[in-house]
């Protein structure tokens, strides 16, 4: 199955944040948005919590926080190079 425009764009997106910098990355995600936490998680993100009633840029929902460390961003390149 080929990867949806969304999750190439995310691994590329970690690829060149890995060379530029060392600081973990962070996503916040609607639990409703299924497509895009299961996006986050191919790519390598953990999901770190959920935030039930947060204010998520302009609205008030439950959301996820998924986060991947520098370490995870070593361990997914040399994964994707597999």
């Amino acid at each position: 199955m080929r990867p949806s425009i969304a999750a190439r764009y995310a691994k590329s997106f970690i690829s060149f944040r890995q060379q530029i910098d060392d600081q973990p990355l962070e996503a916040q995600v609607d639990v409703r948005n299924v497509a895009s936490w299961r996006m986050l998680e191919k790519c390598g993100y953990t999901r770190e919590g959920l935030i039930r009633q947060g204010k998520m840029v302009n609205t008030w929902c439950d959301y996820y926080i998924y986060g991947i460390l520098v370490d995870d961003l070593y361990k997914y390149s040399s994964d994707a190079t597999k």
